[in-house]
C-alpha cells in the first residue's frame, strides 16, 4: 500500500484467492488495482507457457521449459529424456511461433534413425495428453495466446482450484494435482522476475504468497 502511494508498483501472487476484496475494501485505489484469475478453462490455456513469458528471451524460455518438463516427469541430466528435450528445444527456438506444443511436435518429429526417436515420440505424446489435464493447461500454449500483462499499480494474480500440498509433505508423496500446482509456481515466479526487472526507473514490490513452493524445484530456488 505504501509502496504504491509513493510511486511504486506491486505484483501480488495470490494462489488462494485471499485478496479478491482489495478492489472493494481499498476504494481509494480501486481504479489502480488489477485482479487476474487463471483457471483450468480453455480460455486460459497456455498463459503460463515459458515461451510466452520469455517471448523476448528464448534462452530463458528454453531453460524454463526444460525445467518444467523435468520437474513434472522426474527427469535428471543423466536421463536420455533430458537430452531429447534439449534437442527439441533447439528446434523449437528456431520456429516462427515457439511454444510448448511446438516443443511436443519437435519431440515427435525425430527421424526413425535418430537415437531419440522412440523417446521423443513417447514424451511428445505425454506432453500433448498432459495439456488436457486440469491446471496443466496453463503451461502448454500453441503460440497464439495473449500473455499476462499488468500495467496497473497493484496487480494481483489468482489461480483457481490450485491444490497446494503441505510444506511438510515429501515430494514423493505429492498427488498429480499437487505436483502440477507446485510446478505452476515456477513460471509465475519467472513472470514476477520479468515484472520486477522491467522499467528500472520504477520501484517494484513482489508479494509471493505460498513462496515456499518455489523452493521445491531447482528452477524455483534459482529464481
Amino acid at each position: 500500500y505504501l509502496t504504491v502511494l509513493y510511486g511504486g508498483k506491486a505484483l501480488v501472487v495470490d494462489p488462494k484467492g485471499e485478496r479478491s476484496n482489495w478492489a472493494r475494501d481499498l476504494p481509494e485505489l480501486r481504479e489502480h488495482i488489477s485482479i487476474s484469475t487463471l483457471s483450468a478453462g480453455d480460455e486460459d490455456a497456455g498463459k503460463l507457457d515459458p515461451f510466452l513469458i520469455y517471448r523476448d528471451n528464448l534462452e530463458a524460455a528454453g531453460e524454463l521449459a526444460l525445467n518444467i518438463i523435468c520437474e513434472i516427469y522426474g527427469f535428471t541430466s543423466r536421463d536420455d529424456e533430458y537430452e531429447a528435450i534439449t534437442e527439441a528445444i533447439k528446434i523449437t527456438k528456431q520456429h516462427e511461433t515457439p511454444c510448448m506444443m511446438v516443443l511436443a511436435d519437435a519431440l515427435m518429429g525425430f527421424l526413425e534413425e535418430d537415437e531419440y526417436y522412440e523417446i521423443g515420440r513417447k514424451l511428445g505424446r505425454k506432453i500433448r495428453n498432459l495439456r488436457e489435464v486440469g491446471m496443466a493447461k496453463l503451461l502448454f500454449g500453441t503460440g497464439t495466446e495473449q500473455g499476462l500483462s499488468f500495467h496497473k499499480l497493484i496487480n494481483i494474480i489468482q489461480i483457481q482450484n490450485l491444490q497446494m500440498p503441505s510444506p511438510e509433505t515429501p515430494k514423493t508423496d505429492y498427488s498429480q494435482e499437487e505436483l502440477i500446482s507446485t510446478v505452476l509456481m515456477t513460471p509465475i515466479g519467472a513472470f514476477a522476475k520479468t515484472f520486477a526487472t522491467s522499467d528500472r526507473r520504477i520501484f517494484k514490490l513482489v508479494l509471493f504468497d505460498e513462496s515456499w513452493a518455489l523452493n521445491s524445484t531447482q528452477m524455483g530456488i534459482k529464481l
